[in-house]
């Protein structure tokens, strides 16, 4: 599973990075990036996508 981020949507509250860190990172400009590939369960990336309050994560 593959997550992705819609930085427009990206408040770069850092839940997602909380909650899957190999999957998630911050970036500078604080919004966050889907790692590839993201290493973290799948059931951990269903929560991180879970846990954004603008729904800007979409899995693949």
């Amino acid at each position: 599973m593959q997550p992705w981020v819609d930085e427009e949507k990206c408040i770069g509250c850092s839940a997602c990075a909380a909650v899957a860190p190999k999957s998630f990172q911050i970036k500078d400009n604080n919004k966050a990036q889907a790692l590839e590939p993201a290493e973290d369960t799948e059931e951990i990336i269903q929560a991180a996508a879970d846990s954004c309050p603008t729904g800007a994560i979409s899995l693949k």
